[in-house]
């Protein structure tokens, strides 16, 4: 059984480093795939992204976003599935997350292998 996201706890011992991760900072769409994700703090979803160019990025998705849509169905893609991400920038100014699209699955993926309900 596949997890949606890891716990902090796991996330840790997965030994992804957060640290090579920045923000998006740029408007428009990219492709990579997902190294990682995690549950944040505050009903988010944080998820690592190592995109084409070799840059790693990071983004949270809300559960209460804008699209009514919980995490943006982000939690049901599985780690290692190759996306194209598209940010927007907000009211704010800073670039968010605003819609992906899974472009392949990882080949070690087995249909209905997610039924991580907790």
């Amino acid at each position: 059984m596949q997890k949606r996201a890891f716990s902090e706890r796991e996330f840790w011992e997965s030994g992804i480093n957060p640290s090579l991760y920045s923000v998006c900072d740029s408007e428009g769409t990219f492709t990579g795939v997902i190294d990682s994700k995690k549950w944040g703090k505050k009903c988010n979803l944080l998820v690592f992204v190592t995109l084409d160019d070799g840059t790693k990025i990071f983004a949270s998705v809300w559960a209460y976003n804008e699209s009514k849509i919980a995490y943006l169905n982000l939690d049901k893609v599985p780690i290692g599935s190759r996306v194209a991400l598209t940010f927007i920038k907000g009211k704010s100014g800073i670039p968010y997350l605003r819609e992906f699209t899974v472009l392949s699955l990882p080949e070690n993926y087995v249909e209905g292998d997610d039924n991580d309900y907790y």
